[in-house]
């Protein structure tokens, strides 16, 4: 077991939900069990759980910059061939859009998406070299 609050290096339901990542009725009944075991030593602040998806969003955010830092090392094309693909920022960008509409107390993706013109990864990348 961890003691997230010693740590003090973020909010303790940062770590709870990487611990127990989904939305499904079971991840929030495993969640609960835990929270209820935690708070018979520590008191947990329930409101930060509102902060889940933002944290969500911003650990994705913050994964795919992490490999575009990397990406001039070779052993990061040849372990994670995809990034960079039209296939992996389309699923990125479904994923934060779901994200947002989950954050919106909407279910699923939002109704009315603006149309976004196709990017590339020179749009992304100043340094890109590839087509």
């Amino acid at each position: 077991m961890l003691d997230f609050d010693d740590m003090v290096v973020g909010p303790a339901v940062q770590d709870l939900w990487l611990a127990l990542p989904g939305r499904d009725d079971a991840t929030r009944r495993q969640r609960e069990i835990f929270l209820d075991g935690y708070e018979r030593f520590r008191k947990f602040d329930r409101s930060t759980m509102r902060l889940i998806e933002p944290l969500r969003g911003l650990r994705m955010i913050h994964y795919s910059t992490w490999l575009a830092k990397r990406w001039h090392d070779p052993i990061f094309p040849r372990t994670w061939p995809q990034f960079g693909t039209e296939e992996y920022w389309q699923e990125e960008t479904r994923a934060l859009e779901d994200l947002v509409a989950i954050i919106q107390g909407e279910r699923g993706r939002a109704a009315a998406i603006e149309q976004v013109p196709t990017l590339t990864n020179k749009d992304f990348f100043f340094d890109w070299e590839g087509d």
